[in-house]
């Protein structure tokens, strides 16, 4: 396998594995991860550079929940910091899982910061 290969099929396993889990649709994530609600839909015919698919990889990383096991085989990088336009298109909640996802985002909680300490394989 190829690194391109490997890294297509990386992608595939998160956005499966997060959509099945979240329920959201695959342009909801991708915009969140990518910043391209297409890239989904795309990225397995695209040519990718490595920084591509470390900044995905990396915005998964922080959207990830909480209660969703990594998946075995991904590497996980650290979480990359990601903006709240993001953060909302991903429609997870960060806030807490019963907070409502259409509720903007309250103005006297801080926004989540990606935490500079490192992840291991296990999402710990």
């Amino acid at each position: 396998m190829t690194k391109l290969e490997k890294f297509r099929s990386d992608l595939a396993t998160l956005f499966e594995v997060f959509a099945a889990a979240t329920g959201r649709r695959l342009s909801n994530i991708s915009e969140a991860v990518a910043n391209d609600p297409k890239f989904a839909a795309t990225f397995r015919e695209r040519d990718m550079r490595i920084g591509t698919y470390d900044t995905v990889t990396q915005r998964f990383s922080a959207i990830w929940p909480t209660d969703l096991p990594w998946p075995d085989g991904v590497d996980r990088p650290a979480p990359a910091p990601i903006d709240e336009i993001s953060l909302r298109a991903s429609r997870t909640n960060p806030i807490h899982p019963d907070w409502p996802a259409d509720n903007p985002w309250p103005a006297d909680i801080p926004r989540p910061v990606a935490s500079s300490q490192p992840v291991d394989g296990n999402g710990a």
